[in-house]
């Protein structure tokens, strides 16, 4: 019988999970439903993370000795009493668990657990860094509150939407905006979710590529990661940075002022990095530091 660990990346609309060996070996991954209880309810974050639980267990004769569940619930690690309120009716967790934030188990898995900073613009935006002391820090991650992550794909799809207002309904981004929602006018886009007015800054990214203005916002978009993210890599401009998410994964203008903007700060180029691991990976690694050496 072969003990192992399990991490789990829970998002907001997909969570991941690995079991891992206590040598680092994925033994299984598997994917469930988001882990959000305050987007969906408690009652439903328990029963997605049950399920999850439960394929990632099926078959496996050891003992799982220790977990850390990441959660788009949460931006730190949870407090007593939130870990009670959310794990409190899942008896089959080891005793060794953390419930933290997916952004915490993000981080980890982009650095390894090395100093480091992960920038991810998707359709929010948010960035984090890892110190040498193994304390992180956090900048963004509002979500749509305060007028959306600045630089992310729905901060971006609200400008548009903002100037193609000031337009013709001739004009080719006003357009381009109501074609692709399909509506009459601008204010029929009045009650759409954050992540319908999001997906406007993919689909413009390739329609609207050529137009002068669309161009300035995905700039702007760039230097708006770069200035929210300095702060984390003012006092260590060495730290390695690490980029995930659509928006400076796909978006080559936007991924190019965001460098070329911490360039200028830091008096040096700044390589952006491929995260190292997966969220899911970064908690199995985690929960493998929870154990005692002699595990």
């Amino acid at each position: 019988m072969a003990d192992y660990i399990i991490g789990i990346d829970g998002g907001a609309t997909r969570s991941v999970g690995v079991a891992m060996g206590l040598d680092g070996t994925i033994l299984s991954e598997a994917s469930g439903q988001g882990l959000n209880a305050c987007a969906t309810s408690v009652t439903s974050f328990q029963h997605h993370l049950q399920d999850l639980w439960n394929v990632l267990t099926a078959r496996r004769s050891g003992t799982c000795l220790s977990a850390v569940i990441g959660t788009a619930s949460l931006f730190e690690e949870a407090s007593p009493s939130e870990k009670e309120a959310l794990l409190d009716t899942l008896t089959c967790l080891p005793r060794k668990t953390r419930l933290i934030g997916d952004a915490m188990t993000a981080l980890y898995g982009a650095t390894s657990g090395n100093p480091g900073v992960l920038v991810i613009s998707g359709t929010g935006s948010i960035a984090m860094a890892l110190g040498a002391d193994g304390k992180h820090r956090t900048m963004g991650g509002f979500g749509a509150l305060l007028g959306g992550d600045p630089g992310s794909a729905f901060w971006m799809s609200c400008q548009a939407i903002l100037h193609a207002e000031t337009l013709l309904p001739s004009s080719p981004l006003r357009r381009a905006i109501v074609e692709h929602f399909d509506v009459a006018t601008l204010h029929d886009l009045v009650g759409l979710s954050v992540d319908q007015i999001a997906s406007l800054s993919g689909h413009l990214s390739i329609c609207m590529s050529e137009d002068t203005y669309w161009q300035h916002i995905e700039e702007d978009a760039g230097r708006a990661l770069a200035r929210f993210s300095w702060p984390l890599l003012e006092d260590h401009p060495q730290l390695p940075v690490y980029v995930s998410g659509s928006v400076l994964e796909k978006n080559q203008r936007v991924r190019g002022a965001f460098s070329q903007a911490l360039a200028v700060n830091a008096g040096h180029d700044v390589l952006l990095n491929t995260p190292c691991a997966s969220a899911a990976v970064g908690a199995a690694f985690l929960a493998l530091h929870t154990l005692p050496l002699d595990s």
